[in-house]
């Protein structure tokens, strides 16, 4: 996927306006180069003055000897799950990132119950929109399953059917996403660029990207994740 170096400073730029400046002190770098987290992870604290603290893998989190430095951890669910199961976290961790997999309420809960992290938030974006396309703080004390949240100051989302007509809350739908992180396609690629990167019909000249994920708006603007639409 070629993307460009303008999406990932609306990312960062997007990073820094939701995350307080303790948060990037100290961001661990566990995901390979190959998995697009691995820009959230690098990129933030370089860009804070912060230190990013490399790790073999997420699992060797608590073996590092730099462990006290991590403050902030983009995780996906299931790493999650297996580092809790493990021991936990690093005993400096106050902001945990998840994203890659659907979250579940029952993981939040254990996070906040099992870790010293006092703010927990669900991102979402594929790589194609360099990847933090929407987000959402979930509070401690909440009931419902997290959703994906709204989307970031610069995307663009629309929840549409079959022929891109717009859906209205509660009915679900394909998401589609534009706005300025939005790649330029695939590298050497040039019918499925075709395929997956459409004309806006709601903007002249500007593009959106097919995602393949099925989500329903909610009456407060938040996007509920629902499966893959080739699933």
């Amino acid at each position: 996927v070629a993307v460009h170096h303008g999406g990932c400073v609306a990312m960062l730029s997007e990073m820094d306006r939701i995350f307080e400046g303790r948060d990037m002190s100290g961001i661990s770098a566990a995901s390979s180069i190959c998995f697009d987290m691995s820009v959230m992870e690098i990129f933030p604290a370089l860009c804070r003055g912060g230190a990013v603290v490399l790790v073999q893998s997420a699992v060797h989190l608590p073996d590092s000897p730099y462990a006290d430095r991590i403050t902030h951890l983009n995780v996906v669910p299931s790493v999650m799950n297996g580092l809790l199961d493990a021991g936990g976290l690093p005993p400096n961790v106050r902001t945990v990132v998840f994203g890659g997999e659907p979250l579940r309420r029952k993981l939040v809960d254990r996070a906040y119950r099992e870790t010293g992290a006092d703010r927990v938030y669900n991102a979402y974006g594929p790589t194609e929109a360099t990847v933090f396309s929407s987000h959402k703080w979930v509070p401690e004390d909440g009931t419902d399953e997290p959703s994906i949240g709204t989307p970031s100051s610069s995307a663009r989302a629309y929840v549409l059917d079959e022929n891109l007509k717009p859906l209205p809350a509660g009915v679900p739908g394909e998401l589609y996403v534009g706005g300025v992180g939005l790649a330029h396609g695939y590298v050497n690629r040039p019918r499925t660029t075709a395929e997956r990167f459409v004309p806006d019909p709601f903007l002249d000249g500007e593009r959106m990207y097919r995602t393949g994920d099925v989500v329903t708006f909610t009456e407060d603007g938040e996007l509920r994740f629902g499966g893959r639409s080739d699933h």
